[in-house]
């Protein structure tokens, strides 16, 4: 492949990305929006193939050591919800809606259904109350087994048995 078909691909991909979101400002900042409703089970968002062995704040784990690097792009953006409408679909490297997303909606997934173990724990208030999303190894049994629709084989694999 020459350099020039690598560009148009990547040209390509990039248009894919942000096909169906855009980043915008939220409440912590920066967040991803739907540009147009999505269906459940549709993919909202591909993640981009950049990978580096340990977390990061902006990583998205996608295996045991295998961490989506941070490049900037749309994927980097996407904030945490207890009550997400996507999920990380690590086989595809993409963001899959888990409910019907409305046009102008955040982009949400729950971290502590994607990440072992963050590598900065934050303060949540979704629902009101104020906890630590650390990862999935510190929830107990019941709140893993309450994320099983959320998490990727590899991480459910690793989970709490009790």
């Amino acid at each position: 492949m020459t350099g020039d078909q690598d560009q148009a691909e990547g040209d390509t991909r990039s248009a894919v990305i942000d096909r169906r979101c855009r980043v915008q400002e939220s409440v912590p900042g920066k967040g991803v929006f739907a540009i147009e409703p999505i269906d459940a089970g549709e993919w909202v968002i591909m993640l981009s193939p950049v990978f580096d062995e340990q977390p990061s704040r902006h990583s998205i784990q996608v295996g045991e050591h295998r961490h989506q690097a941070y490049t900037g792009e749309t994927d980097d953006f996407v904030n945490h919800s207890c009550m997400p409408n996507a999920r990380v679909d690590t086989e595809n490297l993409r963001l899959v809606a888990v409910r019907p997303v409305t046009a102008g909606e955040e982009i949400t997934i729950d971290y502590e259904a994607s990440e072992w173990d963050l590598a900065e724990p934050f303060k949540c208030l979704c629902d009101g109350q104020v906890r630590v999303v650390r990862g999935f190894r510190h929830l107990s049994a019941a709140e893993q087994l309450a994320l099983a629709p959320l998490v990727p084989a590899w991480l459910w694999e690793r989970r709490t048995v009790t």
